[in-house]
C-alpha cells in the first residue's frame, strides 16, 4: 500500500477498536505462511519461495514487531524466527537474520524446538558475519536440540560448528563435530547432512593448504546434492568453495563451471553474497590472463556487495584474493583506485552479466 493509504487503514481500525485482534490475526496468518516456506524451501521449489518471503518480508517484519511489543507474544517471535531459519541461510541476509533472532531469543525463554532452532540458526548467520558469538550460539543450540531429542537438528549444528571451529583453526575440533554429523547422517540416510559434514571436511583441509583433499571432499559433498529436487542452494554453496580449490589446483575449466554454476543459482535465489563470490572468482581467473583493468573492477564491485550485505570473506579466500589484488595493483599502477572507482559504481547487474559471460568464455 502506499504508506499514506496504509496510515489511513490503520487508524480507521485504531478508532473502531479493531487494531488489536486484526494484528494478532495478522501475526498468526504470517506464522502460517512461514510454516509453509519451513516445509518447502529447501525443495525443488527453493526458488519460488525464496521470492514470496522476500514479497512478504514487510509483513512478516510487522508481524515479527507486533510480537516483540507484547510479553504473551514472545513465543510467537521466535516461532516465525524458526520457521524462517532455512530461508535466512538460502537467501543470505545475515545482517537481518542477526537483529530478528537476536532480539526473540532475548524475549523468550521457552526450552523447545523452536528455540534450538533459531540459536542454531544465529549461530549459523553469525559465523557468515565472523561474530565472536557464533560458536557459543551453535553449542547452546545443539545441546538443547539434543536434550530434546532432535539429533538430525543437532548434526546440522555440529557441521556449522566445524565450519566455525576450521576457521579459527581448531582443526581436531571440526573433525570432531563432522564425525558426529556424519554419524546422525548415516543412522538417517540423509545425504543432505553428509553433504554438510563433507563440505566442513573439505573447508578444513583448504584451510590447511591441503587443495586436492579438500577438491576431493567436496566433490563428494557436491554429488550428494546434485539429483533434481535437492537443495539448490546448499549444491551451489559447494560448488563455490570446490571453484576455489580447482583453481589453486590449476583448473580454471573446472573452476569457471563451478562459479558459472553459482551465479545461475545466487541470481535465482537473489543471494547477493554468492554473487560476490562468483565475481570474486572471475577476478582471479581474468587476473591470471593478464587482464589486470576486469580484474580490479571485478574485486571492488565484490567488495561494494560484500559491505552492502555484512558478508566478509572466509579465510580459506584470502590467499588467493590477496594474490589477485596485489598482481593487479602492480600492473596498473597509479590507475588502480580510478580503474577500482569504476567497479564499485558500476550497475551490480551489468557486472553480474559481464561475469557470466567471462565465465562462459573459460568453459567453452
Amino acid at each position: 500500500l502506499l504508506e499514506s493509504v496504509r496510515l489511513f487503514a490503520v487508524a480507521q481500525l485504531g478508532k473502531r477498536g479493531y487494531e488489536a485482534c486484526v494484528r494478532r490475526a495478522h501475526l498468526r496468518h504470517c506464522i502460517d505462511f512461514t510454516a509453509r516456506v519451513d516445509a518447502e524451501v529447501r525443495g525443488e521449489r527453493q526458488q519460488l519461495w525464496v521470492g514470496r518471503v522476500l514479497r512478504e518480508m514487510a509483513n512478516l517484519q510487522a508481524a515479527f514487531e507486533h510480537a516483540l511489543t507484547h510479553a504473551d507474544l514472545a513465543d510467537d517471535a521466535i516461532t516465525l524466527c524458526s520457521n524462517l531459519c532455512w530461508y535466512f541461510r538460502i537467501q543470505g541476509d545475515y545482517r537481518r537474520a542477526n537483529q530478528w533472532m537476536d532480539l526473540a531469543l532475548r524475549k523468550s525463554d521457552t526450552q523447545d524446538l523452536h528455540r534450538a532452532r533459531v540459536l542454531i540458526a544465529n549461530g549459523m548467520a553469525h559465523h557468515h558475519r565472523h561474530a565472536s558469538s557464533a560458536a557459543s550460539l551453535l553449542q547452546e543450540g545443539i545441546a538443547l536440540a539434543t536434550q530434546l531429542g532432535d539429533d538430525a537438528l543437532a548434526a546440522f549444528g555440529q557441521g556449522m560448528l566445524a565450519f566455525e571451529h576450521a576457521m579459527h583453526g581448531d582443526f581436531d575440533g571440526s573433525e570432531c563435530c563432522v564425525r558426529a554429523a556424519l554419524a546422525i547422517a548415516q543412522a538417517h540416510g540423509s545425504g543432505w547432512l553428509r553433504s554438510l559434514a563433507l563440505l566442513s571436511r573439505g573447508v578444513a583441509c583448504a584451510m590447511r593448504g591441503q587443495h586436492r583433499e579438500a577438491e576431493a571432499w567436496m566433490s563428494e559433498a557436491a554429488e550428494l546434492t546434485s539429483a533434481p529436487g535437492s537443495d539448490t542452494f546448499h549444491h551451489g554453496y559447494v560448488l563455490i568453495n570446490r571453484a576455489l580449490q580447482r583453481f589453486l589446483l590449476g583448473d580454471t575449466r573446472g573452476a569457471a563451471s563451478d562459479w558459472l554454476r553459482m551465479l545461475e543459482l545466487s541470481i535465482g535465489l537473489q543471494n547477493r553474497r554468492g554473487i560476490a563470490g562468483t565475481l570474486e572468482g572471475a577476478a582471479y581467473l581474468v587476473m591470471g590472463q593478464g587482464d589486470a583493468d576486469c580484474a580490479a573492477r571485478l574485486l571492488a564491485a565484490a567488495a561494494r556487495v560484500r559491505d552492502l550485505t555484512g558478508s566478509p570473506l572466509f579465510p580459506q579466500w584470502y590467499v588467493a584474493h590477496a594474490q589477485a589484488e596485489a598482481r593487479s595493483m602492480e600492473v596498473l599502477g597509479d590507475a588502480f583506485k580510478t580503474v577500482q572507482s569504476r567497479g564499485t559504481a558500476a550497475r551490480l547487474e551489468d557486472v553480474v552479466e559481464q561475469t557470466r559471460t567471462l565465465l562462459r568464455d573459460f568453459v567453452v
